[in-house]
């Protein structure tokens, strides 16, 4: 069995995590160099998007690979948990709009 969900946040932003906002973003300068970054949550939409904007055909997605009978993220996460969270992911949430 593997770690517990807290442990492995904190592993996570111990041994290097990295924002998303170091992948999308100029570091001197704040730009943001995508002029669209699509959220996984909005996955069939935000391609559809990319479809119309680059006078492409839209597709339906196919879910593939889903995980049955595993708790969601949501479920198992501490008040603790997403503290540290927010913290570490602070200019993610700003950027990407999560807040």
């Amino acid at each position: 069995k593997g770690m517990d969900w807290d442990s492995w946040v904190d592993y996570k932003i111990d041994h290097g995590f990295i924002v998303q906002k170091a992948y999308t973003h100029l570091s001197e300068t704040n730009l943001m160099l995508p002029h669209f970054v699509g959220k996984f949550e909005n996955l069939q939409a935000d391609f559809n998007y990319v479809a119309d904007r680059i006078g492409r055909r839209r597709t339906e997605l196919p879910r593939v690979n889903q995980t049955a009978g595993r708790p969601r993220v949501e479920d198992v996460m501490t008040d603790r948990t997403r503290a540290v969270i927010r913290e570490h992911c602070a200019e993610d949430f700003r950027c990407f709009g999560y807040e």
